[in-house]
């Protein structure tokens, strides 16, 4: 079933050229109709460093978690509270990809699809971890094993399954309106959700809050949008108002881009880690050693 949309009120990153010259993309589904969530999240149970609240009901039930401490801790604490959540999901969406691979291989770039059909798809997972983490903070891959210690499930699969859009160099649509097309003319930035509404990833819909602890270097809380274990950045915003949203911004052939660098939603989480302003934002893109143009558009 269509899930809820995740809407942030937020300031938007509006990076890169305009639409024209570019091609127009398209995709399928089913019109989202169901109402935005306004009613207060209701707290359901806490663990050491992490709290967690539920927002709507049956089948378009959202958790929403808090968590605190070192990102270790904050992965920990996502286990612990989202474990029946994470052990479903991880495994099940693994095998919703490989029982559906010929779907999937519809939109995949060929020589990437050629790839993973040669080495296998856990594989090419781990060919893309072990050339990206030199360019990952630790700190991901800290909240990864915390997300594994806390809830039991296996590290390697819940550590790939982060890779998988940089993997495919997955995208998203998104827009922005501001001043006279909103009814308070403040900025509303949406993001939707171009893949497979099937998905056993959308059987829990997550919010995730952080809230580092000094300690750890981050001195902003933000939120992703996202799934029960799932942590690399799809959507989100900081409590500065800097907001981001997965785009496909077309540059060019894909094989031009290097495998080699910073996963794109790993420069995505930095932006909300980091940035106190849009020109914070634009910065960590710049110096970021990207794999490829896929960023907040």
């Amino acid at each position: 079933m269509a899930r809820t949309i995740f809407v942030c009120l937020a300031a938007l990153l509006c990076v890169g050229a305009a639409l024209g010259g570019h091609p127009v993309y398209t995709c399928g589904g089913e019109p989202n109709n169901n109402p935005i969530i306004e009613a207060n999240p209701q707290f359901i149970k806490s663990v050491k460093n992490g709290k967690l609240y539920h927002a709507g009901q049956g089948d378009e039930t959202i958790s929403v978690v808090h968590v605190y401490g070192s990102f270790y801790d904050m992965g920990y604490a996502q286990g612990q509270l989202l474990k029946d959540e994470v052990n479903y999901i991880l495994p099940s969406f693994l095998q919703h990809i490989l029982t559906e691979v010929d779907e999937y291989v519809k939109w995949i770039p060929k020589p990437i699809a050629d790839w993973v059909g040669k080495v296998g798809l856990m594989a090419a997972l781990d060919i893309t971890y072990d050339i990206t983490k030199d360019y990952t903070p630790s700190r991901f891959y800290d909240e990864v094993q915390g997300i594994a210690d806390g809830s039991g499930a296996d590290y390697r699969l819940t550590r790939n399954l982060q890779l998988l859009g940089e993997l495919v160099k997955a995208g998203c649509s998104m827009f922005g309106a501001s001043d006279s097309a909103t009814p308070d003319g403040s900025l509303l930035q949406l993001r939707a959700l171009d893949w497979d509404y099937q998905s056993p990833l959308n059987k829990y819909p997550t919010i995730i809050v952080y809230h580092p602890s000094p300690d750890t270097g981050i001195t902003n809380d933000f939120l992703l949008a996202s799934w029960a274990g799932y942590i690399a950045a799809i959507s989100g915003v900081n409590d500065k108002g800097v907001a981001i949203s997965e785009k496909h911004y077309d540059d060019g052939p894909l094989i031009e881009d290097s495998r080699i660098g910073s996963p794109f939603q790993i420069v995505l989480r930095e932006i909300l880690e980091e940035s106190l302003t849009l020109d914070d934002a634009i910065n960590v893109m710049a110096n970021a050693r990207r794999t490829c143009s896929y960023v907040s558009r």
